[in-house]
């Protein structure tokens, strides 16, 4: 019985990271219109950095918070590098964004 429990609990855990990840692309493609496969990487670098943690003898909870604060600022540094500063003239569009429908 408790194998059941323990596989049940399992499959309840890994149903629930990956409906977080299908929700974060759903969320980020519909207002960016860009598939962004770097997200992706991104709560695979969280999840090392939380095992990380937790493997140094700290607490789950301090993993967790080390992970959000370093997959927030791997984040940030995506996009700062990757996004083109306009000074004020008109932004690029996107060449998919006539494909889609308004």
């Amino acid at each position: 019985m408790s194998l059941f429990v323990a596989s049940l609990g399992f499959g309840l855990v890994t149903a629930a990271v990956l409906a977080i990840a299908s929700v974060g692309f759903t969320l980020q493609f519909a207002v960016t219109d860009v598939l962004n496969l770097a997200y992706a990487a991104i709560m695979i670098f969280g999840a090392f950095v939380a095992y990380a943690v937790n493997r140094a003898g700290e607490s789950v909870w301090l993993g967790l918070l080390a992970a959000v604060v370093a997959c927030a600022l791997i984040s940030v540094l995506l996009n700062v590098g990757s996004t083109p500063h306009s000074s004020g003239a008109a932004q690029r569009q996107s060449p998919w964004s006539s494909c889609r429908s308004a």
